[in-house]
């Protein structure tokens, strides 16, 4: 049976490749023959063969979930209204603050 895989386009995402993952999955091909399918499809961008046996892996436990999960650690906006304004008042007062 064939592959069936959306053209080749580089703004692809994750969730797309999983989802390619998922599919090749099951149709019962190992992380390997997954892997030299997005390969043979998509040379430019496709994932390294570990991020592919990580999917592998949760679709053998049974976690069919493409989003990404939190992530722990400081958010990539650390800066809001308040806390700017904060700042330019101290470093108006005293340009030394910093």
């Amino acid at each position: 049976m064939a592959c069936i895989v959306p053209q080749p386009e580089s703004n692809l995402t994750r969730r797309d490749f999983r989802a390619m993952i998922l599919n090749l999955f099951k149709r019962e091909k190992s992380c390997l023959e997954i892997h030299e399918t997005l390969q043979k499809h998509f040379p430019n961008i496709v994932p390294c063969l570990r991020r592919v046996e990580r999917w592998y892996s949760e679709f053998l436990h049974e976690n069919f979930i493409f989003e990404d999960g939190p992530r722990p650690g400081r958010p990539s906006i650390t800066h809001t209204v308040d806390s700017v304004e904060l700042v330019l008042d101290e470093v108006t007062k005293d340009p030394h603050v910093t």
